[in-house]
């Protein structure tokens, strides 16, 4: 499969990180038509690359996208999981052709029209997925957790962003579990945008601890996973890592070009 056709690397002083951040200074990256601000604190450094994608009837579905992947340092990274934090662009056209994505695309605008209290989709286990919010790639395994979750409503797009967890097993969480998630849509619906910012959150373990009894770990998880929500609800933003605050500043302050 043919994964990149063009690629931009921008490298913003990645080896200055520290001295950036403490004078508050702020990068901007405009590429394609689409322009975003973010904190020094929060990256040096920044990969573009547009992606090709894959057929429509491909799971997991990899549409089209131009992708921004924000990082602290060197090596450049090479997927979203690696990276502080990615910015991806969507055409919605693109989304509704291949099967994987359109129904996370009629969710989002099913949301942003009707505005249902998103306090309703807490903790739940893979099966219910009746409760799951829209993200963006789709993800073979369960999404468990969402906390924090909230609409933007910033000058060029409106979306819902949360804190989430994805499992494929029945086990605690570590401090590095979570994930801050935005999905938007362009005021013209017609570009979507998601952002993922890998997180590390206090007051969970920073290496996964091993479960003396397997059995009564799965018979409580409903209840740990609830637990685990209450906790992120609670937590303040900068107890994250990186600080929440950088990040929704991020997200507001997307817009798109002529």
């Amino acid at each position: 499969m043919k994964r990149k056709f063009a690629v931009l690397l921008l490298v913003l002083l990645a080896t200055a990180v520290p001295a950036l951040a403490q004078d508050g200074r702020t990068h901007t990256v405009a590429f394609d038509g689409v322009r975003f601000s973010y904190d020094a604190a929060l990256a040096g450094g920044v990969a573009i690359s547009t992606q090709a994608g894959s057929a429509p009837d491909v799971f997991p579905p990899d549409p089209w996208r131009t992708e921004f992947l924000l990082y602290a340092a060197r090596p450049v990274p090479e997927s979203i999981w690696e990276a502080v934090a990615a910015v991806r662009v969507y055409a919605a056209g693109e989304l509704a052709a291949h099967d994987g994505t359109a129904p996370v695309l009629d969710q989002l605008r099913a949301l942003l029209d009707d505005r249902p209290d998103l306090a309703a989709f807490g903790a739940s286990l893979a099966e219910e997925n009746s409760l799951t919010l829209p993200f963006l790639p789709v993800l073979p395994a369960g999404q468990v957790v969402r906390a924090r979750a909230a609409y933007v409503d910033a000058p060029e797009l409106s979306g819902i962003r949360y804190v989430t967890a994805y499992s494929e097993a029945a086990e605690p969480f570590t401090a590095d579990s979570f994930v801050y998630t935005f999905l938007g849509l362009s005021a013209d619906r017609e570009t979507v945008v998601s952002v993922i910012v890998n997180l590390s959150a206090d007051g969970f373990p920073t290496e996964l601890e091993p479960v003396e009894d397997p059995g009564a770990f799965v018979d409580g998880l409903p209840g740990y996973l609830a637990e685990s929500t209450a906790r992120l609800n609670d937590a303040a933003p900068d107890s994250f890592s990186p600080s929440l605050a950088l990040v929704d500043a991020l997200v507001e302050s997307v817009a798109f070009e002529s």
